[in-house]
């Protein structure tokens, strides 16, 4: 399991996206202090980048079943 923190800023990289207007292929997630701030492969010096490749990412989907 990946454990990272809440404050700092990375990117998920390499992930099928769903979103409601459609499926983003392989594309990328900017999150910056927890939140998620656009779709967009926005990097810098103290960005970590995590590989999900070939992972399906639902981003503000929650599972009801937990």
């Amino acid at each position: 399991m990946y454990t990272f923190n809440r404050m700092s800023n990375f990117i998920l990289k390499n992930c099928d996206i769903a979103i409601p207007q459609g499926l983003i292929e392989r594309g990328s997630v900017f999150v910056s202090s927890g939140l998620i701030e656009g779709f967009a492969g926005v990097s810098s010096a103290d960005t970590e980048e995590i590989d999900l490749d070939g992972c399906l990412l639902l981003p503000g989907f929650i599972d009801i079943h937990c």
